[in-house]
C-alpha cells in the first residue's frame, strides 16, 4: 500500500469528493460513479480537514484493511484454518487492500454482517445497521444485502410452514 502509485480512478474519487458539494456527492455524482456515496463521503470528510490526496485514499483504505483483518481473526464465524489463510488470499492481500476503492469497505461489511448474523433475531437493530452499511459502501452491497434479506424472509416462511404442520 505504501509503494502503490494511485490509479486515475482513485484520483477521480478524491477530486470529485474534494471539489463537489455535499448535495452533489449524495444526489448527483453517485449516479455516474456507479457506487453508493460512502467512499466519497469519507474522502470529503478527510478533505475538509486538509488531508492530501495520497494520504487520504491510502489511509482510508489502510484503516478498513486493518479492520477487516481484525474482524476475520477476532469476530468471524470461520474455522481456524480459514482465518489463517484468508488474509493471504489475492483479493484481501493485494486487490482490495492496496487499490484504494470501496472494495475493502465491502469486505468489512460482509464480515460484520456475518459476525452479527447468528444473533439477528435477538439484536435486529445491529443486524439492520450492518446491512444498511453494506448498502452504502458498494453497488454489489445493495444486491447482497437484498439477497440476504430475501433469504431470511423465505427461510422464515418455510420454517413457520413446517412448524404448523401437524
Amino acid at each position: 500500500l505504501y509503494f502503490h502509485e494511485p490509479f486515475g480512478d482513485e484520483a477521480q474519487a478524491y477530486l470529485l469528493a474534494r471539489d463537489a458539494s455535499w448535495h452533489d456527492i449524495l444526489l448527483k455524482w453517485t449516479h455516474y460513479e456507479g457506487h453508493p456515496p460512502m467512499w466519497h463521503i469519507l474522502i470529503k470528510t478527510a478533505c475538509i480537514f486538509g488531508a492530501k490526496f495520497e494520504l487520504t485514499v491510502k489511509a482510508l483504505n489502510f484503516i478498513f484493511a486493518e479492520a477487516v483483518l481484525l474482524m476475520i481473526e477476532l469476530r468471524s464465524p470461520f474455522s481456524r484454518f480459514t482465518k489463517a489463510i484468508l488474509p493471504f488470499s489475492y483479493f484481501l492481500l493485494y486487490q482490495y487492500s492496496v487499490i484504494s476503492r470501496p472494495y475493502m469497505m465491502l469486505a468489512f461489511a460482509f464480515i460484520l454482517t456475518a459476525s452479527i448474523y447468528k444473533d439477528r433475531t435477538q439484536k435486529p437493530i445491529r443486524y439492520f445497521l450492518s446491512l444498511l452499511f453494506m448498502c452504502t459502501v458498494h453497488s454489489y452491497g445493495i444486491a447482497f444485502a437484498g439477497g440476504i434479506v430475501i433469504a431470511d424472509i423465505v427461510g422464515e416462511a418455510i420454517r413457520e410452514k413446517s412448524i404448523r404442520k401437524p
